[in-house]
């Protein structure tokens, strides 16, 4: 697809604008836009490391440091580091110098307009769904490694030091790079070099896209970037020191994050995640907009060489601990696929768990008579299930074409969404009995009188439509249509 499925909205045009009202495609449903939640005084704030490489840039490799790092991937999947080793004078103005870009006439930026082949230019949303809901921002994007890619005729040219500080700032970030690398390697307990070369070596990936997050008169309605996790190596972010916005999940708790002077905050994405077998997690977060201040913030997306296939590092398998991500794909494969359809909070990553395969049949596996594909609902799976049903208004409304494109899961069949969807309606009507329980063990013929006249419809027409895939279930049901 070359081009977006709507014209495209510049978010600074409309704030600039003066309009009191932001547009309905900007609105999020209340489920993703709930406040930020207090939390326990022990974990309210994302950890701090210093790595100590300011002065000769040879940094510290300590136990100290390794242990910091690997309870922050595991607990968080985000920190800040301090004490980096990039220049701050050289973050200073390359934010400064993206800045005055933003505040650059319109017709001076729509030279840089992308597209959704490669996303490098300026650009205002993520996914080429039709009539999605979009984020109250606006950025660039641009390539910086592999060599070959960094293209400088894509980059603007306006203001005149862009193009020098913007390469300058990148090469300091990608050594840093590197070292992060080295320590979340050994962080793992694989050789320093395990990442990198599983990355694709010399050939490693790295962007960056800066974000403009410009004022918003409805800011409780909107999001400056929906909750995602994301999809390469890792992320170092410059965030803006003066107006906070990121915010982190933690639990059901969204954490805000304080920018410390000086600090990058780094966080795991998806192919870390899938390398270390789930032991550094990648985690959700999302961005608030404000009514009273702009905020720019710097992120350079550190990601594996395109083509390799990803999947767990064998040294950290074992029978106890199999493989959770089982079927490889490449980083072009997964970041086509989110281009596809947006940001979905994690349901991407996670849906790599699930086992798509002839397997037999077991109470888990759901779809499809004998010599079809199988879709094994893991937990993670049935949780994606649960939020899109929850979006789309409860089981009573959820549909299942609604559920497959708000669950976005490769491999998930309409077949898939149907089946499971009559089960997980027929456990949510069920009736309580006298005595407080379930009315397990009994016919449906016994049941049905205890159901409204609403759910006893929707329960029959639930019941033909699978009999009509599979003859004879409903015995099979009868004795175990609780079990989900």
């Amino acid at each position: 697809m070359q081009e977006w499925p709507e014209p495209i909205v510049r978010v600074q045009s409309l704030s600039e604008s003066g309009t009191g009202n932001i547009p309905e495609r900007f609105i999020k449903p209340p489920s993703e836009r709930e406040a930020a939640q207090l939390v326990p005084e022990m974990t309210k704030s994302i950890p701090v490391i210093d790595v100590g490489g300011l002065a000769n840039e040879k940094y510290t490799y300590s136990e100290e440091t390794m242990r910091a790092i690997s309870n922050a991937c595991e607990e968080w999947g985000f920190f800040q580091l301090v004490n980096h080793g990039v220049s701050k004078d050289v973050m200073e103005k390359a934010r400064e110098v993206w800045r005055e870009f933003f505040h650059l006439p319109m017709e001076e930026k729509e030279v840089y307009s992308n597209s959704p082949t490669n996303y490098e230019g300026y650009g205002s949303r993520v996914g080429v769904e039709k009539d999605a809901t979009l984020d109250w921002s606006d950025y660039f994007f641009l390539h910086l490694l592999p060599e070959n890619q960094r293209n400088y005729n894509e980059w603007p040219n306006l203001p005149t030091s862009l193009r020098k500080m913007t390469e300058k700032y990148g090469n300091e970030v990608v050594k840093l790079c590197m070292f992060l690398m080295e320590m979340l390697s050994m962080s793992l307990g694989l050789d320093k070099g395990y990442i990198r070369e599983a990355f694709g070596g010399d050939d490693n990936g790295a962007c960056l896209r800066v974000c403009f997050y410009p004022k918003c008169p409805q800011p409780d309605l909107t999001l400056g970037l929906s909750a995602h996790s994301d999809p390469g190596g890792f992320t170092v972010l410059l965030a803006d020191e003066n107006v906070p916005g990121l915010e982190v999940r933690k639990g059901d708790s969204w954490v805000t994050v304080q920018p410390l002077p000086g600090a990058f905050i780094v966080n795991i994405a998806d192919q870390i995640q899938v390398l270390s077998n789930g032991t550094f997690k990648s985690v959700e977060h999302r961005v608030q907009v404000n009514s009273r201040k702009e905020r720019l913030s710097m992120a350079l997306f550190f990601n594996p060489k395109g083509d390799v296939p990803i999947g767990p590092a064998e040294q950290l398998l074992s029978p106890e601990k199999p493989a959770l991500y089982p079927h490889n794909i490449t980083f072009n494969q997964y970041r086509q696929f989110i281009r596809q359809k947006g940001l979905h909070g994690k349901y991407q990553v996670e849906s790599l768990k699930a086992i798509v395969t002839d397997m037999e049949d077991d109470d888990a596996v759901m779809g499809g008579g004998s010599g079809k594909k199988r879709m094994r609902w893991t937990p993670e799976l049935r949780e994606c299930f649960e939020r899109a049903v929850d979006q789309l208004g409860g089981p009573d409304r959820a549909t299942p074409k609604g559920i497959l494109k708000t669950m976005s899961v490769p491999g998930l069949t309409i077949a898939h969404v149907k089946s499971y969807l009559q089960k997980y309606r027929m456990s949510k009507f069920i009736p309580e009995s006298s005595d407080g329980g379930k009315l397990e063990g009994r016919k449906f013929s016994e049941i049905l009188p205890n159901f409204s006249s609403t759910s006893r419809v929707q329960i029959t027409e639930a019941l033909q439509s699978h009999m009509e895939g599979q003859l004879g279930l409903e015995d099979q049901l009868e004795a175990s249509f609780l079990d989900i």
